[in-house]
C-alpha cells in the first residue's frame, strides 16, 4: 500500500525552490539543453553547478520536512 505524505513548508522556503528553479530554467532553457551544454565556458559552467547545487539544496530542504500522513 503506497504511503501518504504532508509537507509543510513556510512561504519563504517555497519562494526560495521556485526562484532556484527559474534559476536553472534560465540557465538551462527548454530547448536544445545538450546542445547548450557541450557550449559552456569554464565560467558558465561553474555557474550553472552553483545553481544546480542551490536547487538541490532547495528540494532537499522540502524533503526532509515529508511527514507520513495516517
Amino acid at each position: 500500500m503506497a504511503q501518504n505524505y504532508q509537507v509543510r513548508l513556510r512561504a519563504a522556503a517555497l519562494d526560495n525552490l521556485k526562484q532556484a528553479r527559474q534559476d536553472l530554467r534560465r540557465q538551462l532553457g527548454t530547448a536544445q539543453v545538450g546542445a547548450k551544454l557541450e557550449n559552456l565556458t569554464p565560467q558558465e559552467a561553474g555557474e550553472l553547478a552553483n545553481t544546480l547545487l542551490t536547487f538541490l539544496d532547495c528540494v532537499d530542504s522540502v524533503i526532509t520536512r515529508a511527514k507520513p500522513v495516517d
